[in-house]
């Protein structure tokens, strides 16, 4: 990420919608660390916060989600992550 997105209509729907991208990017580049069953939760944790939810968040001292919508949008990387690190197969964690 290369910084945050300015609009001349002073929103940040572009930023929120660049940090999500960025989110999935990182995602996509950790996905395999993420699935070793070779390390511990512990280590993939630090990798989610580290390389995943950095980009997503960078920034967010000037700016925040408007909406629960953006907020929303911006946790759709992280639970994949999350998703990815514990196993669960595709879809929704459903609860027991």
């Amino acid at each position: 990420m290369e910084g945050l997105v300015f609009t001349s209509d002073c929103t940040w729907d572009a930023h929120v919608a660049r940090a999500r991208e960025c989110g999935f990017g990182a995602l996509a580049m950790w996905r395999g660390v993420l699935r070793n069953n070779l390390l511990t939760l512990g280590t993939k944790l630090t990798v989610i916060s580290a390389c995943i939810k950095t980009p997503i968040t960078y920034g967010m001292e000037v700016w925040a989600p408007r909406t629960t919508a953006c907020a929303k949008a911006l946790e759709v990387p992280l639970r994949r992550a999350l998703r990815a690190a514990l196993g669960v197969p595709g879809g929704e964690a459903r609860a027991l």
